[in-house]
């Protein structure tokens, strides 16, 4: 293939003033930097906007209590967040969300309500799955596991407060937490992009839009937000969410093995060399 010539104009001095030659090299300002930061931001809220939903719930209890009534029916109310990950329906959201709800209320981001049936239930990994008999849907866009880096810009998106389609950005604080007693397996991502109640279920976004964890849990005293915010890993999100699916429940591996207290009788078996 023949190169390409790039052709130069030679103009005369009289042309142009030094003023209005552009410096290729000059260095951006810091406005510039900040106006493309806001540009990426506004274009991963609004890549991933269609396939966030709000999840209402809603638990039945005893007619004593003095909850508010619904329709002649108490309930107890709650909200949480979701999204949607298949066009047949299929919504991802967090165990804890859902766990107790006998109602399940989806609103998408055009304002479309329907109610939910529940499809497989995690609490091991505090992941859930249920879906919605709609038209038109957007599924999300999952990263690929090894995007998420410590340091990098991300979105948390969800309905704090029942506040539907609210964004707060952060960067990534840390890969891999575990043993902090939310699930029985955890190997999390931590932001501090805000995260309340209300976002649980919700996803944690690149700047490309697509989803690098689904928020579940902050570390918190007062029980808001206070710069430590947990998510689910793409890598879990997908397997488990598969799997329940398919199965309606979540399939693991299983190893055979079982430790019991050394037997000093087994020692002789083995002969003098060895050793337990």
């Amino acid at each position: 293939m023949p190169h390409s010539i790039t052709s130069l104009v030679v103009l005369s001095a009289l042309a142009f003033t030094p003023a209005a030659v552009a410096h290729p090299h000059d260095d951006p300002s810091p406005t510039d930097f900040a106006t493309q930061l806001s540009h990426s931001f506004r274009n991963a809220a609004e890549h991933i906007k269609p396939s966030v939903v709000r999840v209402g719930t809603a638990e039945a209890i005893p007619r004593t209590s003095s909850q508010h009534h619904r329709r002649g029916i108490p309930f107890v109310e709650g909200t949480g967040s979701g999204l949607i990950i298949s066009a047949d329906g299929h919504i991802a959201t967090n165990y804890h969300v859902i766990e107790h709800a006998d109602v399940i209320i989806v609103t998408l981001a055009d304002g479309r309500q329907f109610e939910a049936t529940t499809i497989g239930l995690d609490s091991q990994s505090d992941l859930a799955v249920i879906q919605i008999e709609a038209t038109d849907l957007t599924p999300a866009t999952f990263a690929r596991s090894n995007d998420t880096h410590i340091g990098q810009w991300v979105l948390a998106v969800g309905c704090p407060f029942g506040l539907s389609q609210s964004y707060s950005a952060g960067i990534i604080s840390a890969t891999g937490r575990s043993n902090l007693g939310l699930s029985r397996f955890e190997h999390l991502v931590q932001t501090d992009a805000a995260i309340n109640p209300g976002n649980s279920g919700g996803p944690l976004i690149n700047l490309e839009g697509h989803v690098l964890a689904i928020n579940a849990a902050i570390k918190t005293t007062t029980g808001t937000g206070a710069g430590v915010g947990f998510a689910i890993p793409v890598d879990m999100v997908r397997r488990v969410c598969g799997s329940l699916i398919e199965h309606g429940a979540a399939r693991r591996g299983f190893l055979g093995v079982q430790l019991q207290d050394r037997d000093p009788a087994v020692r002789s078996t083995l002969g003098p060399e060895a050793s337990l």
